[in-house]
């Protein structure tokens, strides 16, 4: 189990005296990018993942838990693109990445290298120059130096002291795709969109010699731990060894499928590959023999690294995989995926019973609540999930316009509820059980919440009004099972489900939208956060939120947590103070928190990031430590 702390920023609340942090339970990450690059920390204990989802994440390698995760703040003169290469210090200290970047104003790409202390986590310096992505970064041996390559043609190499320029080349015809030194720091290799991997002197940057051979892009090259050799990955589906003293060719060894990643063993005795099926091939380090094959990816394995036990190997893949994996060399099996999730975690739920959480990211991922472990994964194409207020019944989008009924205990398909025109986007248990709304994507000819008798699961009833069409989203019952609220295509709308009537339909958009548990009070997200009285529909406060996406009463009707772009904050109903701004850890501020849920009893709440990252937090503000009205 990971125990961590968010920091808390308290706004001179009284009584908050006693809560200045939120541990967190636990968090289940992944990526919902390709993961460009994996790196090791030298003595193995730590792995880092770069990837197109604008993140660079940290984790253990004993277990692939995680750790933290790096980002760029947002900013609209130098929003992440994403995050191409990683690489640690020699010492083990620092961790540099490779990004990126845009200037919107400007309407310019650029890339920088971004460095942080790994003991706290400080960005501890920035360098810069690169006139579009920085796309691989390497620390020389003896820690002196950090290089880093660029999109743009060029490679700039640093100082690692004091963050003073070296010298900056263009290095190819086009752009570069990674760079390494060789062991003893001599010489620096570049491989490149022009098919040529460039050896160059450190001593003066000059060009030792160009190997000849590949016919079409260089994604990756490895020099061999004795530093007689070096290994490229190309797009004609060869892996090539040549001996660097003369440049003379050893081996050209058949990848299957386009080569994108290569890697040695620390003692020399594997060179494994990656490529563009998903295949990781395995070969003698001295001889090139073939070995065997590790099949488990589904998408370009992108990156490969061995631990220093040699026979541990780490790989990391592109679309439609997004996955870390690590592999056991010597016995040739699959030993864990690192990443939990592939896609954005766009909802998240505790189950009644407090026992399961459950995460949607594609497919439902569920969850012990105490400790995360991971306990099935249900199918389907999940955006937003809904679970029975019994707790025995998950609501899954399935892949073919249909929508999905899970067992939760067993994880079996109960029932494929199908008819719907279009994919299913949403979907809602009444309180007391009988009914399933459920809602798709436009259709133009057939915009309508469905609803479902969940004893038969026939359908009993149909809502939908002018200007209302789909996507619909955020479906919830009230407590008495009197009103239906959904977001449709980003408009608020509530029926009344005797009759069907829209009886509050705000001229305004809205991200989601929810009733309090008891039914009393309905909030919806916005330009602002807006919460409504049932009764008569009457503006009762509005919280200063900026976008906000995603938001959730807690089960007492006190608190009210929302997600943003870069934070998730917790609001007191009463008066609209902010108890907390949750900042660390949320991901890339320009996408960020997704989906928040509190638990049925209140004492846990969880939110999903568009990374791939599930998190379940403790509520520092339960009932019986409340603050000055909270209790009341």
């Amino acid at each position: 189990m990971l125990e961590r702390t968010l920091t808390l920023v308290v706004l001179g609340i009284p009584g908050l005296a006693f809560c200045q942090s939120a541990p967190i339970a636990w968090v289940r990450a992944g990526h919902s990018g390709g993961v460009n690059c994996v790196a090791a920390s030298p003595d193995g204990s730590l792995l880092a993942s770069a990837s197109d989802d604008r993140t660079l994440k940290v984790w253990r390698s004993g277990d692939g838990g995680y750790v933290r995760t790096f980002t760029i703040p947002y900013d609209i003169d130098d929003q992440t693109l994403g995050v191409k290469g990683a690489a640690f210090s020699p010492d083990g200290s620092m961790l540099a990445a490779a990004f990126g970047e845009y200037n919107a104003h400007q309407q310019r790409e650029f890339g920088t290298v971004r460095i942080w202390r790994l003991s706290d986590g400080a960005m501890i310096r920035t360098l810069s120059g690169f006139m579009n992505d920085a796309s691989s970064v390497a620390f020389s041996h003896n820690g002196g130096l950090i290089a880093a390559s660029s999109a743009d043609k060029t490679i700039r190499v640093w100082n690692v002291a004091n963050g003073s320029l070296i010298t900056s080349f263009t290095a190819h015809s086009t752009q570069i795709r990674q760079i390494a030194f060789s062991m003893d720091d001599s010489r620096l290799a570049s491989a490149g969109d022009d098919a040529a991997l460039k050896i160059w002197r450190t001593t003066d940057w000059s060009l030792e010699r160009s190997l000849s051979g590949p016919t079409n892009v260089v994604m990756g090259i490895a020099f061999s731990p004795d530093g007689t050799r070096i290994a490229g990955a190309s797009w004609d589906q060869t892996v090539r060894v040549w001996r660097l003293s003369d440049g003379a060719l050893l081996n050209s060894l058949n990848q299957g499928s386009s080569a994108a990643s290569v890697a040695f063993s620390a003692n020399g005795a594997y060179l494994a590959s990656g490529g563009s099926n998903g295949v990781i091939n395995l070969w003698n380090g001295q001889t090139g023999g073939f070995i065997r094959a590790l099949t488990g990816h589904t998408g370009t394995v992108l990156s490969l690294t061995f631990l220093q036990d040699n026979r541990t190997l780490v790989s990391g893949s592109w679309y439609p995989d997004y996955t870390m994996k690590m592999w056991d060399a010597d016995l040739g099996v699959f030993v864990q995926d690192v990443t939990s999730h592939n896609a954005p975690v766009t909802d998240v739920l505790f189950a009644p019973g407090n026992r399961h959480a459950v995460s949607a990211a594609g497919s439902a991922k569920v969850w012990n609540v105490l400790y995360g472990n991971p306990i099935r994964t249900m199918s389907g194409s999940a955006t937003n999930i809904a679970c029975s207020s019994d707790g025995q019944l998950l609501a899954v989008p399935g892949f073919n316009k249909d929508l999905l009924i899970y067992r939760i205990s067993d994880g079996a398909l109960l029932k494929t509820v199908s008819g719907f025109p279009e994919q299913v986007t949403g979907a809602a248990f009444s309180k007391d059980g009988t009914l399933l709304a459920a809602g798709a994507f436009f259709n133009g000819t057939d915009d309508k919440v469905r609803l479902f008798r969940t004893s038969d699961w026939a359908q009993v009833g149909q809502l939908s009004g002018t200007f209302l069409f789909g996507p619909f989203v955020s479906l919830g019952f009230s407590a008495n099972g009197q009103y239906l609220a959904a977001v449709c295509e980003g408009a608020p709308a509530v029926w009344r489900l005797s009759d069907g009537a829209v009886v509050f339909h705000p001229n305004e958009g809205a991200g989601q939208i929810r009733f309090s548990a008891d039914g009393q009070l309905l909030a919806m997200t916005g330009n602002t956060t807006k919460i409504f009285r049932v009764a008569d529909w009457s503006l009762q406060r509005s919280l200063p939120t900026s976008m906000a996406q995603a938001l959730d009463f807690s089960p007492d009707g006190k608190l009210l947590a929302t997600t943003e772009y870069g934070s998730v904050k917790i609001w007191r109903v009463s008066d609209g103070s902010l108890l907390a701004n949750y900042t660390e850890g949320i991901g890339y501020g320009g996408f960020a928190a997704t989906s928040i849920r509190f638990s049925p009893n209140g004492r846990m709440f969880g939110y999903g990031l568009y990374d791939g990252t599930f998190v379940a937090a403790h509520n520092p503000f339960l009932l019986t430590n409340s603050p000055p009205g909270i209790g009341k």
